[in-house]
């Protein structure tokens, strides 16, 4: 086979992965909370999420879900920007083996419903200033169940005091949950480690096309195409990763070289003091 672009591959980066694991993102999560629960999985507005309570979160709203009917293969709509939600939500689902469908928050009604229409949900997890779109256009979808969340949720405290004094009302974060509706917070269920039923070729995620030589359409992704592309991702960037832990450990021991001259200098002079 002709490969002309591995002449342009950095010289750390492998020619070929091998075998890749046999996993899901759900497995690899999971690892490294029993490993290293306390390690940072997500920072947020200055808030930092372990892996820990992540693993916790997304149990307990995996719970949550199937408590109200979601179910092996079904299909659920994340209406979410980039937020712990997102997360806690899509491993939740994961470990339901159900299948994750996000929605761009800034379509249109009629872009959402055209989007909704095929991917097909029957539930939908939206921040709060777009549940009013997704409830005007759900007699037109297949949508039974709606997830409210506000973005405050995972705000550190003083930041959550001050959003919810000065922006909430004000930029539509506030909401009245219609009846049969659920919050996000409140669908967290206490309970045994949720069974992870996610596998690498089942569905995990279903992504529009772009619509360039038509109308778009979901596309299916399972759970080993993710896993690929994360380790390709990672055979790529793991020079610049450690490259970046060795510059941090040296200005750690420069930093502490210099420490030490430092007091070594201030007890030289008390002594001819």
């Amino acid at each position: 086979m002709n490969t002309p672009w591995l002449a342009h591959y950095d010289a750390t980066v492998p020619h070929t992965i091998g075998t890749y694991p046999e996993k899901t993102l759900v497995d690899f999560v999971a690892e490294r909370a029993r490993k290293k629960p306390d390690s940072t999985a997500l920072l947020f507005k200055g808030r930092r999420i372990s892996y820990g309570e992540i693993e916790r979160a997304s149990d307990a709203f995996a719970r949550g879900l199937r408590g109200i009917g979601v179910k092996e293969g079904e299909r659920v709509a994340l209406v979410l920007p980039n937020a712990p939600q997102f997360i806690i939500a899509e491993l939740a689902i994961w470990k339901l083996g159900a299948i994750i469908a996000p929605q761009n928050p800034i379509y249109t009604e009629r872009e959402l419903q055209e989007s909704l229409g095929a991917t097909t949900p029957e539930t939908a997890i939206v921040l709060t200033p777009f549940y009013e779109r997704v409830k005007r256009i759900q007699p037109n979808t297949s949508l039974k169940r709606v997830i409210a969340t506000n973005i405050k949720e995972y705000l550190p405290g003083v930041l959550r005091v001050l959003f919810t004094l000065v922006k909430e009302k004000k930029e539509g974060h506030r909401i009245e949950l219609r009846d049969g509706d659920h919050w996000f917070q409140s669908l967290m269920k206490e309970g045994a480690p949720v069974q992870a039923a996610a596998a690498p070729d089942q569905g995990a995620v279903v992504l529009m096309s772009g619509g360039t030589t038509g109308t778009p359409k979901g596309v299916l992704s399972d759970h080993r195409s993710l896993v690929m592309a994360g380790t390709q991702i990672e055979a790529v960037l793991r020079e610049s990763l450690q490259g970046r832990t060795l510059r941090s450990c040296c200005r750690c021991r420069s930093s502490t070289r210099t420490d030490a001259r430092a007091r070594r200098r201030s007890r030289s002079s008390a002594a001819c003091r």
